[in-house]
């Protein structure tokens, strides 16, 4: 099986990462509570530790910078998806 790269995607380099997301419609001031609750429990010295020792890089951002890298990785990801012919079934 070629890799990205050799099938022609050299920009499909990729990391996994995780992100707490709400329902369509959430009212922003619960988004931004579960936010403020969210990056509170990274930032814990104890999560942050576990975190790590199980191979984590932690981040904590914001409700604004978790939009704009879905749009990125949606935008980046469209074109490969595309091009590979995968259909949903």
């Amino acid at each position: 099986m070629p890799t990205f790269t050799e099938a022609g995607h050299p920009k499909a380099d990729f990391a996994s990462w995780f992100a707490v997301l709400v329902p369509t419609g959430t009212p922003g001031p619960v988004v931004d509570l579960l936010n403020r609750q969210v990056v509170a429990a990274l930032q814990s010295p104890d999560v942050r530790q576990k975190l790590q020792e199980a191979g984590f890089n932690v981040i904590a951002s914001s409700r604004a910078d978790t939009e704009r890298m879905l749009k990125a990785e949606a935008a980046r990801w469209a074109g490969i998806v595309k091009a590979s012919g995968f259909k949903a079934d």
